[in-house]
């Protein structure tokens, strides 16, 4: 088996994130963005990382086998909990289920606390670590350009 296309996770952070989103859908969820985004590598270079995704609900359901009815839950779960934030083409925010309805494509951001363990530390970073929108939007406009629909 070749454990060369792995990407590592501490041992704190799943524990975390396992306990903090309280269901295996959410879960799930939550790990296909890491993967998608911090587990993700430039095979030539294998050292860059994507600071967000563009994911479908239909590749979330493919890759968790989760239906369409769990997959929206589990993202609100992630949401509300600070594992990640979620954005459409523009940049907008979409943090409700009604502002991601009748969305193609939606880009997920793991948030900066991902990676605190401690549950006041990650709080803190939550509360001041607030990125500035114009910023973000420009970030994930960027990535709108960069990405091929098929």
């Amino acid at each position: 088996m070749a454990w060369h296309k792995t990407y590592p996770v501490p041992n704190e952070v799943v524990d975390y994130w396992m306990r903090e989103l309280e269901s295996g859908s959410a879960f799930m969820v939550f790990s296909l963005v890491i993967r998608n985004t911090i587990g993700w590598s430039d095979e030539r270079t294998m050292s860059e990382r994507k600071e967000m995704d563009w994911i479908s609900i239909s590749q979330f359901q493919a890759k968790t086998g989760l239906s369409r009815k769990a997959i929206s839950p589990a993202i609100q779960r992630c949401v509300d909990t600070g594992a990640f934030r979620v954005f459409d083409i523009h940049g907008t925010l979409l943090d409700t289920p009604e502002k991601r309805k009748g969305k193609f494509r939606l880009c997920f951001r793991p948030h900066p606390a991902l990676f605190h363990t401690s549950e006041k530390n990650a709080q803190v970073l939550i509360n001041t670590r607030e990125e500035n929108a114009l910023t973000l939007r420009r970030k994930v406009a960027a990535l709108a350009r960069k990405t091929r629909y098929t």
